[in-house]
C-alpha cells in the first residue's frame, strides 16, 4: 500500500520549515539535493510518496557515511559562526 504525506508530515519528519521542503522541490540551488518530487493526488492536492521521502533520507545517511572524514579542528562546510558571533 502507497502512503502518502503532505507538506507539513514531510516537513516534521526532516525537522525543518515546510518553505524548506518549497526550496528542496523548486530552487535549482537544491537541485544536487535531488529531493523527491510531490505527486498532485487532487485539483490542488500535492503529496509526496512516504517510500520515496524514506529512500532519500537513507541516501542521505549513505553518502554522509562514504564520505571522507572531517580531520579534527575543522569545522564542515555551512554557515561561518565566527562571523555571526562578532
Amino acid at each position: 500500500m502507497i502512503t502518502f504525506l503532505r507538506k507539513k508530515q514531510v516537513a516534521g519528519r526532516l525537522d525543518v520549515h515546510t518553505a524548506s521542503v518549497d526550496r528542496y522541490v523548486h530552487n535549482p540551488r537544491y537541485a544536487h539535493l535531488a529531493f523527491p518530487r510531490p505527486v498532485q493526488i487532487g485539483p490542488n492536492l500535492f503529496a509526496w510518496v512516504e517510500s520515496e521521502v524514506e529512500d532519500w533520507q537513507q541516501a542521505q545517511i549513505a553518502k554522509r557515511d562514504s564520505a571522507p572524514a572531517i580531520p579534527k579542528g575543522r569545522r564542515p562546510p555551512g554557515r561561518n559562526t565566527d562571523q555571526a558571533a562578532a
